[in-house]
């Protein structure tokens, strides 16, 4: 069979299509009355299928027309409708001459059941045999009009609601615009068509502004390129990231780094891209002090490692070469050479404390301090280091909190800022230290992430010297970073003032320019609590002998062999384990009492803790000293040992380590 579908909505005539061409029908198509009317003259197809409301032409004429023709009056119709449909719209169809009304949207098995039902019973299932049932055209033109007002009417009242619908979804997307952090803007052949409020703070450019001037000035020039590559490509279909990056210059001059997240349009149809744009500067300073945080952490690892082993060699060194001058005379020839090789091992001690300052793993002994009290007491200090050349100018704040941090590592902060000043002045100029209380709140902690907001004392430290560029500031507190030459610098003064301050939950800041001198700003944070008691002096009389059982476990031979000879000479009996396990089965088989366990903290397989926890539980009694060349407060015994813990920091002198056995096997505590 041939079918003639009339329908202006050209998805409903390619599904009706499909559907009958799917059942072996030919179908010829239509998108008007006038259209279907001029088609069905010429072709006579076996059965009319028609939408009602249509330009041109409707299916209510449409069927009046092919009723009121005696060439195609018995050609069978067919409405297929759904557009603002009720019972009176059936009623009339079928009253003008349609065979059948079906409503939208049927299925297709339904819909083929049925107008096979029409083709085979035409005349005996049409309501009216295909005749309309009108007298005369004035009954139709009233019926006719009643039925089109009354679509209209219910497509004005949906023209209506769908207009207020969209000017509330616009109101919506305009609120949402207007009200974004992030700069939002049409960009279109290389300008900005259409912006929110967000893209005018970002830049400092109006709306005027804007509109007329390229997108690619807002960009730095040496990343204009790789964004106007992307959004040529983008513009040409071509597939590109999603999110660039760019720095952005506002119209003030300020650089800040942006990212952009930008999407290929259709604008005025016309290519174009959507953009959105935020200002990420903040959030790549956060991770730029990460990262740096992360290496000076890295490299703090490494310079404690080091440390820790070079404090292993010089405890060796110190040790044999006094145990070797107590066997000579002071008029003796090697005397005085052995003089020097302590003196040069004392001195080394310095770097190594330098290196555990940096890394936080220096052994203190922090006290309650007032700030202007440490700074009155270390001019004259300083005077001499800086020379008659250099003027001091001290502005002490007034009732300063009280600080808990060990004195002379606020002297090695003022005497290492010191020397920076003294040789950024050229030995000539003025060198002002301030401090006072300071609060440092939420807002400026956001811009660094390792510092607490809360109460801190600050000592500043600033001079009239050549002052630093960027690329140097980024890198002053890298260990062995210096700007001196060669033979003039280690480059561990500013990492050991870094050190120092984070050990003691402080904050550093520095400002500069190239000629206009350095500001350093230290915040060391305020001692909220009790009062400490002070800490009794150690005396310096000779050690006492003895004749107890101590057991000495140290993963370094050198050590664990320097200890035994020591303390053997003052009448000790030793017991030195190999390994830590070596250490336990003897603790575990040895018949006699075991009085005092020395043990180094760091060791391979077992740790000194470790090692000092499992003894303990065999022998309860037995008293333990650590000792490291780390700080006391990587050791957290005090965690499972009641007993005040003992500690000896290497390199260490023999006659004082013999003392501090002593004192420990006498007192009353593990």
């Amino acid at each position: 069979m041939k079918f003639l579908i009339v329908d202006d909505n050209s998805n409903a005539r390619m599904l009706l299509k499909a559907i009958l061409t799917g059942n072996g029908h030919s179908v010829e198509l239509s998108e008007n009355g006038a259209q279907a009317l001029e088609k069905a003259a010429a072709s006579l197809p076996d059965m009319i299928i028609s939408d009602i409301l249509m330009p041109v032409m409707d299916g209510f004429q449409l069927c009046e027309k092919i009723r009121a023709d005696k060439a195609l009056q018995n050609i069978p119709f067919v409405f297929y409708t759904a557009t603002y449909t009720d019972s009176k719209d059936e009623a009339f169809a079928l009253k003008i001459g349609a065979d059948r009304f079906i409503v939208k949207p049927a299925e297709p098995d339904e819909f083929m059941e049925i107008i096979h039902d029409v083709v085979r019973n035409v005349r005996e299932t049409s309501v009216n045999n295909g005749k309309p049932g009108l007298n005369g055209e004035m009954e139709f033109f009233k019926l006719y009009n009643e039925r089109l007002v009354n679509k209209l009417e219910k497509k004005m009242l949906d023209l209506e609601k769908e207009v207020a619908e969209r000017k509330t979804t616009e109101e919506r997307c305009r609120i949402l615009v207007d009200h974004a952090g992030d700069a939002i803007f049409v960009a279109q052949n290389g300008g900005m068509q259409v912006l929110n409020p967000a893209t005018v703070r970002l830049t400092g450019y109006s709306v005027e502004e804007l509109t007329r001037m390229p997108f690619v000035d807002l960009i730095h020039p040496e990343d204009q390129k790789g964004i106007q590559d992307a959004y040529d490509k983008s513009l040409k279909g071509e597939k590109v990231p999603a999110k660039s990056g760019f720095r952005m210059i506002a119209r003030s001059g300020k650089i800040s780094w942006a990212q952009m997240n930008s999407t290929r349009i259709t604008w005025e149809n016309r290519p174009a891209t959507l953009n959105f744009v935020r200002d990420v500067t903040n959030l790549r300073n956060t991770e730029e002090q990460l990262r740096q945080a992360q290496k000076m952490e890295s490299i703090g690892r490494l310079a404690g490692g080091v440390a820790h082993d070079f404090n292993n060699m010089l405890s060796v060194i110190t040790g044999y070469a006094e145990m070797a001058m107590e066997k000579l005379k002071k008029t003796d020839p090697l005397h005085n050479d052995i003089s020097e090789i302590i003196d040069a091992a004392n001195r080394s001690t310095h770097l190594t404390r330098q290196l555990l300052a940096f890394s936080r793993k220096q052994i203190i002994s922090p006290k309650l301090l007032y700030m202007n009290t440490v700074v009155l007491d270390t001019l004259k200090m300083l005077q001499r280091m800086t020379g008659e050349n250099i003027e001091i100018v001290f502005n002490g704040g007034d009732h300063l909190w009280n600080i808990y941090i060990d004195p002379s590592q606020v002297d090695q902060i003022l005497g290492n800022l010191m020397v920076n000043a003294r040789d950024a002045m050229n030995a000539k100029g003025v060198v002002t230290i301030e401090t006072k209380n300071v609060v440092l709140d939420a807002a400026y902690c956001a811009d660094w992430p390792d510092v607490v907001p809360g109460d801190y004392v600050m000592l500043s430290v600033s001079d009239t010297g050549s002052g630093m560029d960027k690329k140097i500031m980024a890198n002053i507190f890298e260990p062995f970073f210096t700007s001196k030459a060669v033979d003039e610098g280690t480059g561990l003064g500013l990492s050991t003032i870094f050190g120092i301050v984070k050990q003691n939950n402080g904050h550093i800041d520095v400002s500069s320019e190239p000629g206009k001198g350095s500001v350093f700003r230290i915040y060391i944070p305020r001692y909220t609590g009790d009062l400490l008691k002070k800490t009794e002096t150690v005396p310096e009389d000779l050690p006492k002998r003895g004749a107890e059982t101590i057991m000495v476990v140290e993963d370094e031979p050198q050590i664990l062999k320097l200890v035994k000879a020591a303390l053997e000479k003052y009448g000790y009996f030793m017991l030195t384990p190999r390994t830590p396990e070596e250490a336990l089965q003897i603790a575990q088989e040895y018949r006699k009492e075991i009085h005092l366990l020395i043990t180094d903290v760091i060791m391979p397989g077992l740790n000194g803790k470790e090692v000092a926890e499992k003894i303990k539980a065999l022998i309860p009694g037995i008293k333990i000293l650590f000792m490291s060349g780390y700080t006391k407060d990587i050791i957290t015994c005090r965690e499972n040992l009641s007993e005040e813990l003992h500690f000896i920091q290497k390199p260490f002198h023999l006659n004082p380590f013999a003392r501090k056995v002593r004192e420990i096997l006498d007192s009353d505590k593990g």
